[in-house]
Protein backbone atom coordinates (compact mmCIF):
# COMPACT_ATOMS: atom_id res chain seq x y z
CA UNK A 1 0.00 0.00 0.00
CA UNK A 2 1.14 3.43 -0.75
CA UNK A 3 1.81 6.48 1.52
CA UNK A 4 -1.16 8.00 -0.87
CA UNK A 5 -3.48 5.66 -0.47
CA UNK A 6 -3.33 5.50 3.33
CA UNK A 7 -3.71 9.64 3.74
CA UNK A 8 -6.29 8.92 1.58
CA UNK A 9 -8.34 6.25 3.71
CA UNK A 10 -7.07 8.81 6.61
CA UNK A 11 -9.14 11.21 5.28
CA UNK A 12 -12.11 9.08 4.38
CA UNK A 13 -12.37 7.51 7.75
CA UNK A 14 -12.31 11.17 9.64
CA UNK A 15 -15.66 11.75 7.46
CA UNK A 16 -16.95 8.40 8.25
CA UNK A 17 -16.29 9.08 12.03
CA UNK A 18 -18.05 12.68 11.42
CA UNK A 19 -14.42 14.29 12.55
CA UNK A 20 -13.38 17.83 11.32
CA UNK A 21 -9.91 17.59 9.29
CA UNK A 22 -7.91 19.37 12.16
CA UNK A 23 -3.87 17.81 12.69
CA UNK A 24 -4.70 15.92 15.67
CA UNK A 25 -7.28 13.85 14.44
CA UNK A 26 -5.71 13.13 11.06
CA UNK A 27 -2.32 12.20 12.57
CA UNK A 28 -4.97 9.55 14.73
CA UNK A 29 -6.42 8.27 11.64
CA UNK A 30 -3.46 8.29 9.61
CA UNK A 31 -1.54 6.10 12.34
CA UNK A 32 -4.72 4.08 12.49
CA UNK A 33 -5.01 3.36 8.76
CA UNK A 34 -0.69 2.62 8.42
CA UNK A 35 -0.91 0.43 11.19
CA UNK A 36 -3.86 -1.49 9.66
CA UNK A 37 -1.92 -1.40 6.29
CA UNK A 38 1.34 -3.17 8.30
CA UNK A 39 3.34 0.52 7.49
CA UNK A 40 5.65 1.28 10.02
CA UNK A 41 5.82 5.12 10.44
CA UNK A 42 8.17 6.73 13.64
CA UNK A 43 5.68 9.51 13.46
CA UNK A 44 3.11 6.73 15.02
CA UNK A 45 5.57 5.78 17.61
CA UNK A 46 6.18 9.08 20.16
CA UNK A 47 4.22 7.63 22.79
CA UNK A 48 5.99 4.38 22.59
CA UNK A 49 9.30 6.11 22.90
CA UNK A 50 8.77 8.56 25.08
CA UNK A 51 6.99 5.91 27.38
CA UNK A 52 10.33 3.79 27.60
CA UNK A 53 12.20 7.03 28.76
CA UNK A 54 10.07 7.22 32.13
CA UNK A 55 10.10 5.26 35.26
CA UNK A 56 9.04 1.82 35.71
CA UNK A 57 6.01 2.80 38.17
CA UNK A 58 5.22 5.67 35.75
CA UNK A 59 5.34 2.93 32.76
CA UNK A 60 2.93 1.26 34.34
CA UNK A 61 0.46 3.77 35.70
CA UNK A 62 0.50 5.27 31.83
CA UNK A 63 -0.53 1.25 30.49
CA UNK A 64 -3.89 1.96 32.72
CA UNK A 65 -4.65 5.12 30.98
CA UNK A 66 -4.39 3.79 27.36
CA UNK A 67 -2.71 6.86 26.25
CA UNK A 68 -2.36 7.46 22.60
CA UNK A 69 -1.46 11.30 21.84
CA UNK A 70 0.82 13.78 22.55
CA UNK A 71 -2.10 15.64 24.29
CA UNK A 72 -3.24 13.07 26.52
CA UNK A 73 0.43 12.46 27.59
CA UNK A 74 1.08 16.15 28.17
CA UNK A 75 -2.25 16.30 30.20
CA UNK A 76 -1.16 12.84 32.31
Amino acid sequence: MTIQSIIKKAVKRLELESKLLTPDFYAEAFCKEAKKAGMQSEDCNHIEKLSKTLNKDIQKELKNYRIQTMGELSRF
